[in-house]
């Protein structure tokens, strides 16, 4: 053998160098070389991929996207691409985090009645949800007042941008979600929303305009299905049910009929109650009854007015929605469903949501505005003349004594106890209140 011949050697491999953002520490290291990894340090990069041209052209064309695929297929590259491409985009990240000392009406840039109204449209019409603070919600209400604030946020042919749409939820709630998706893109024609999921199911419950696989860019037909929702008579027992979920505390008086909504969960098949309707005997007087009805219930014979509307009045006192079950239209068909056979030939509905919910109009009943009465507007203009508002009838100690004998006069004329410790309170709430009022007359009544 040569001297200057070197011995033969056996190839090796290295440890496999795995880039990752973190500091390297020993204990990583440690944790990897035992399987031929080793950490090695490298600033973050998000990576992109291009996007075909026709494909993008179909995506700008799309009012809505969903993006699929397994958990590590490219949802999440495929949209921080489209984030890059399309010229205004509005995703959670341009979105502040929301301030936990604030409640979530405080989180919107719109007036007032625009945000109740987006609150609304997102499934969270709930008042006493509206006072909390974002961290309060739970794990889907969070999910509806992102979007809210993703709705409120966006400008004039821009695109809102959501990955992971519904990942963390249960599958009622997420349909529910994906509901008030749809209802938004027909209601808003300009709106666009390109969303990435990796739950199976989602497919089925947005009506996409263009369904994308992220793995490999392929595109896939509709699978949108409309859920079956079973209406049917109820009880008492339903009403209790979901009672804590509407904004009155009082019960109704005078209940007649309960219908009830059911849903079947797609994970274990069984039956949930999701909304209840309640119908109950009219009260006897109501200053805006005469403008549906002139003369009907207002003659100079009380016993006749009374007996005319318990004998052809009945009044849809309570639709109760659960939240899970917000956005199907249950609370509209609800009603529509028992308009097609009522108790009575008219029947009448008060509504504090009206202006920002107003799905007993979509039902068919005609809308009036209540005005305020002659003593509200005496009140009111008491208020005016002391530079008050009805917020400040909330701080009781510091009324001035003719806005207080004012308040006494008020009370006398609704007939309710002038001397009560709450009327302040209970006044606020009836001037600030807005509500519409809804009137039916079935059909076969009109013929």
């Amino acid at each position: 053998m040569n001297k200057h011949s070197t011995k033969h050697t056996r190839p090796f491999h290295a440890p496999r160098a795995i880039p990752t953002p973190a500091s390297i520490t020993p204990r990583a290291t440690s944790a990897l070389l035992p399987f031929g990894l080793l950490p090695m340090h490298r600033a973050s990069s998000q990576h992109t991929t291009k996007i075909p041209h026709q494909l993008l052209n179909q995506i700008t064309s799309a009012n809505l996207t969903l993006i699929t695929g397994h958990s590590g297929s490219g949802k999440s590259t495929l949209l921080r691409s489209l984030q890059h491409t399309l010229p205004i985009t509005i995703t959670a990240d341009n979105l502040a985090l929301p301030d936990p000392t604030k409640p979530i009406v405080n989180l919107f840039n719109s007036p007032l009645t625009q945000t109740l109204q987006l609150l609304s449209q997102v499934g969270l019409a709930q008042p006493n949800l509206w006072s909390l603070p974002a961290q309060a919600l739970s794990t889907g209400e969070q999910s509806r007042l992102q979007l809210a604030r993703l709705l409120d946020a966006a400008k004039p042919n821009s695109t809102i941008l959501i990955d992971e749409l519904a990942t963390p939820l249960d599958r009622l709630t997420a349909r529910s979600l994906c509901a008030s998706i749809n209802k938004l893109i027909t209601r808003k024609p300009a709106l666009h929303i390109i969303a990435a999921a990796a739950h199976e199911d989602l497919p089925t419950y947005l009506d996409t305009d263009l369904l994308i696989t992220a793995n490999d860019l392929s595109i896939l037909p509709n699978q949108y299905t409309q859920e079956t929702i079973t209406y049917e008579p109820g009880s008492i027992d339903d009403y209790h049910a979901l009672k804590h979920h509407h904004y009155l505390g009082t019960d109704p008086a005078s209940v007649v009929r309960i219908d009830r909504a059911m849903r079947t969960c797609p994970v274990t098949k069984s039956s949930i109650l999701a909304g209840v309707l309640v119908v109950a005997y009219p009260t006897l007087n109501a200053s805006w009854r005469d403008r549906a009805w002139p003369g009907r219930y207002t003659t100079a014979c009380k016993s006749t007015n009374a007996k005319r509307v318990n004998a052809e009045l009945r009044r849809l006192s309570r639709i109760i929605i659960d939240p899970r079950s917000r956005s199907l239209s249950i609370a509209s068909t609800l009603v529509r469903n028992y308009l097609a056979n009522p108790l009575t030939p008219a029947t009448e509905a008060l509504a504090a949501m009206g202006s920002t919910n107003p799905f007993l109009k979509s039902a068919g009943m005609t809308e009036y505005k209540v005005s305020h009465t002659p003593s509200d507007l005496r009140l009111l203009d008491c208020l005016h003349h002391l530079d008050y508002t009805p917020n400040d009838l909330l701080d009781c100690q510091c009324l001035d004594p003719l806005l207080l004998r004012e308040l006494k006069t008020w009370a006398r004329a609704k007939n309710i106890d002038p001397n009560h410790g709450s009327l302040p309170h209970y006044t606020a709430f009836k001037l600030l209140t807005q509500p519409r009022a809804y009137t039916h007359v079935h059909q076969a009544h009109t013929e």
